[in-house]
């Protein structure tokens, strides 16, 4: 397998955390508001959309640096402190502005560990195939 096929099938598997995070998202925040105050299902709502846009920002970071196959210090390093005051000044807005509540923010965020995870079962079922031949 050659290695621009190594990176397209590693672009897939980005993509398909970022679309599981969409999807868990949606469940955190609907579960929410069926189970939970409105001002906790907002915050989880919140929560989610700020973990959903730092991890498509990471995502185009990763890719940018993957497709030039160059690092230049200086501008790696502005991407990722931009991306890095961007993410803290929503975190802020959510606090300070809108009053969030800090554990329905906290389990809004959890969108990308649970896209995480469903991915990484994912990939050990279908290693167990090839391993097994299926």
């Amino acid at each position: 397998m050659s290695g621009a096929d190594l990176v397209a099938q590693e672009k897939q598997k980005i993509r398909r955390i970022e679309r599981n995070a969409l999807a868990a998202a949606f469940l955190l925040t609907a579960g929410s508001f069926v189970a939970a105050p409105w001002r906790f299902s907002l915050s989880v709502a919140l929560g989610a959309a700020v973990m959903s846009i730092n991890l498509h920002l990471l995502r185009r970071i990763v890719e940018g640096v993957i497709l030039r196959q160059e690092v230049r210090a200086g501008r790696l390093f502005l991407k990722v402190g931009g991306h890095f005051i961007l993410f803290l000044g929503l975190a802020a807005v959510a606090f300070q502005v809108l009053r969030a509540d800090v554990v329905g923010f906290a389990l809004g965020t959890t969108n990308l560990l649970l896209a995480v995870a469903v991915q990484a079962v994912r990939e050990f079922f279908h290693l167990q195939g090839v391993k097994e031949g299926l």
